[in-house]
Formats: C-alpha cells, sequence, structure tokens
C-alpha cells in the first residue's frame, strides 16, 4: 500500500467514525432509533457499527470512487447505501439490535447512509484540494 493512501484511508476512517458517532448519538437522544441489545451496555449507540463497520465500508467506498466524477459517485454509494439498507430493515424486523421509533423508517435510514457517504467523500476530496495546491511543487 502507497503511504499517501494508507494516510487518506486512516483519515476517511477517522473522519467517518467521528460522523458516524455524532449522527447515531443525535438519532438516538432524539429518540428515533433504539438499540434495545448494545455492547458495552453504558453506551446508547452501536458501537460496533459506529466505529468498525460504517467506517470501513467508507473507506472501501473512497477507494471505488477516489478518481470518479460526481455522476459516478451518486450511483456507487447505491452500491453501498442500498444492501446496508436491506439489512437494517431486516435486523429491525427480526432482531432485538435496531428498534424504529417516532416515524423514522428505512427510507429515512438510506437518506442518512447516503448522505454520510458522500459527505465522508466530499471532505476527502476537499481536504485532498487543499493539500495538493499547497505542497504542488511545480
Amino acid at each position: 500500500m502507497k503511504k499517501p493512501l494508507a494516510k487518506d484511508w486512516l483519515l476517511v476512517l477517522f473522519i467517518k467514525s467521528y460522523y458516524a458517532s455524532f449522527v447515531d448519538n443525535l438519532v438516538v437522544n432524539k429518540g428515533y432509533v433504539e438499540y434495545p441489545t448494545r455492547l458495552p451496555k453504558q453506551v446508547k449507540t452501536n458501537v460496533l457499527f459506529d466505529y468498525i463497520l460504517f467506517p470501513i465500508t467508507c473507506v472501501l467506498y473512497n477507494q471505488l470512487t477516489k478518481d470518479s466524477r460526481l455522476i459516478q459517485c451518486l450511483i456507487k454509494v447505491l452500491y453501498f447505501s442500498v444492501p446496508m439498507t436491506i439489512a437494517e430493515i431486516w435486523l429491525e424486523k427480526n432482531t432485538q439490535l435496531v428498534k424504529y421509533k417516532n416515524g423514522w423508517n428505512w427510507k429515512m435510514t438510506f437518506y442518512s447512509l447516503s448522505f454520510s457517504f458522500l459527505l465522508v467523500r466530499f471532505t476527502m476530496s476537499v481536504i485532498r484540494r487543499i493539500f495538493n495546491n499547497k505542497y504542488d511543487l511545480s
């Protein structure tokens, strides 16, 4: 793995973890989503999803779209947000891992997942543009 790219992917991982934990805390505290079964019990959010699964999928999305144009990024976000939404629908109906409340539904999940992927992708493109211009020696 090239060093600059490894730095990019670690940055994506950390940015996504931050965004996911912030939004998940907001959604849980407002009472839209509940995680009846969670580890550790003291935390109201889904730690496994917020800090491992979601950030890793975001890294994969950013790797897939690194050189893509806007329309390609919009299409490719569906590769990730649609299966994740379907998985959450199944989990909500068949397990005690997630429960929708107060009007939250699969559409809200789909929109928030898609927006989140695109937000991190946009953030990374801005960071790359700033640092490439700042350290361009040509």
